[in-house]
């Protein structure tokens, strides 16, 4: 039996959650590619999806805010998947981050990234 990696359990609920809300035309580890010549970026993000001419950039698991920050730069809406969580949550920019489990936090018993 093949073992399915937590980030790929993550993905699934991911990809159950889109079919649920009725997105289509799912990517998987698409590329973005950003920054000038002299200090090119590119950035795998786990889910892309368009509806309406709307994109959305989904990230599973961890990541880290300034990067989920760059990603508003070129998707309208950035939600992130927590371990643990069967629903996202939109990233706004500025917001804190549980370095231990990546969760927004707003205060509490949590370790600010």
């Amino acid at each position: 039996m093949v073992q399915i990696s937590k980030h790929g359990k993550l993905v699934k609920t991911a990809t159950i959650w889109l079919e649920q809300n009725k997105f289509t035309n799912v990517e998987y580890e698409f590329k973005v590619h950003r920054g000038n010549g002299l200090l090119p970026k590119t950035y795998q993000i786990d889910i892309v999806v368009e509806l309406n001419g709307i994109r959305f950039a989904i990230e599973c698991g961890g990541s880290k805010p300034d990067r989920l920050d760059e990603l508003l730069e070129s998707f309208d809406y950035v939600f992130v998947f927590p371990h643990g969580w069967t629903v996202p949550y939109a990233w706004r920019a500025g917001m804190n981050l549980c370095k231990n489990c990546g969760q927004t936090i707003e205060g509490g018993d949590h370790d600010i990234r």
